[in-house]
């Protein structure tokens, strides 16, 4: 059915005012979706570093052995690793030249005594005639004189036996004290100069364990520090340690110090040698403690995301991080107890975002 002039008007009319109350209409606010990341308020937590290398053991006492005198090794009557006792002969020179030195202070001896025998004898026959009134008394003082040298010239030569006989004994080396051949440094048939090691042995006794550490490793640390050692072949065999000596002399090479740590009773599995590690815990001090996950870059600086309680919306806030821990971070500033942060999430996060924590996920 075909419509009249006035049906078209209206409905112009209609379309007219349908469009203008369109346009006076308040359009709807996006809504904004929150991010959904899990938070920790921050809150102080005792913290204790632990300090774990590797060293090895050694004895406490180590000593190198050594001939006094010039020679050729005739005999070698140890090895490395041998076990030996106070006095036990290790090696021997050939002795030929002390020999022949104690042979010709014999001689010389001998016949300082001889001498010491006529001198005498001269001697007695003056203090003899200058009694009876038939000699001088220069006579008698020259007799005396001759006695008194032959005497000095004989204590002389039994001095140089004396020696001789001690020079024959340095053509033997043996062990100062009970310990374990550590090291050999000549062969039978060479030559071993005089004063020059042959052996180095580690004395039955003591034993400490060797770290080479990083300088500041024990700084803070105060009274005895307690450190926890490990055969590293066999972590079940274990000793209590005390710090015993820290070298105050840095190794330009490695950068690090080295430290020897007393062992309190090893037990037998820790030998000489053997490798150990060494575990140390510091002092326990009050940190904030933040996951890894937690931690975001601000223009190359370490810095977390904060969630503002107000409205729920998160800052970039930088941080100083003290130390890094394996799967954990120890803030030193930046942060205050009470605030919350974002351990996860924060890679879909820009500043002013508004975010939910996961039900279950604030510690």
């Amino acid at each position: 059915m075909r419509g009249g002039p006035f049906a078209g008007k209206a409905l112009v009319s209609v379309a007219l005012g349908l469009g203008v109350a369109a346009c006076g209409a308040a359009p709807e606010a996006v809504p904004k979706t929150a991010t959904i990341v899990n938070a920790q308020t921050i809150a102080l937590e005792d913290f204790a570093p632990q300090l774990s290398l590797t060293g090895v053991i050694e004895a406490r006492n180590e000593t190198q052995l050594a001939f006094r005198v010039t020679g050729q090794v005739t005999q070698r009557l140890v090895d490395v690793g041998d076990h030996v006792d106070a006095g036990e002969v290790l090696a021997k020179i050939d002795d030929a030249g002390q020999q022949a030195d104690l042979a010709a202070a014999q001689a010389t001896l001998d016949a300082a005594k001889a001498q010491v025998d006529v001198a005498q004898a001269s001697f007695d026959r003056q203090n003899s005639l200058l009694a009876q009134g038939v000699t001088t008394r220069s006579s008698f003082d020259a007799a005396q004189t001759a006695l008194q040298t032959a005497q000095g010239s004989s204590d002389g030569a039994q001095a140089q036996l004396d020696t001789a006989r001690e020079a024959l004994t340095y053509s033997t080396l043996t062990a100062p004290a009970a310990g374990v051949i550590t090291k050999r440094n000549l062969e039978v048939g060479e030559v071993a100069q005089a004063a020059s090691p042959i052996f180095v042995m580690a004395e039955d006794g003591p034993r400490d364990a060797l770290f080479n550490v990083q300088e500041s490793a024990f700084l803070g640390q105060a009274g005895d520090v307690s450190i926890t050692l490990a055969l590293t072949a066999d972590p079940t065999i274990t000793a209590k340690g005390s710090l015993r000596e820290i070298s105050p002399v840095l190794d330009p090479e490695t950068g690090t110090v080295l430290v020897k740590v007393a062992i309190d009773n090893p037990p037998a599995g820790m030998t000489l040698g053997g490798s150990v590690t060494g575990t140390v815990a510091a002092s326990p001090t009050k940190e904030t403690i933040l996951p890894w996950s937690a931690l975001w870059s601000r223009e190359g600086e370490p810095s977390v995301w904060v969630i503002d309680p107000q409205n729920d919306t998160v800052s970039l806030q930088p941080v100083t991080v003290k130390t890094y821990q394996t799967g954990s971070v120890v803030i030193e500033a930046g942060l205050q107890p009470g605030q919350v942060v974002v351990t996860q999430g924060g890679k879909l996060l820009v500043p002013g975002q508004t975010v939910a924590i996961a039900q279950g996920a604030s510690q």
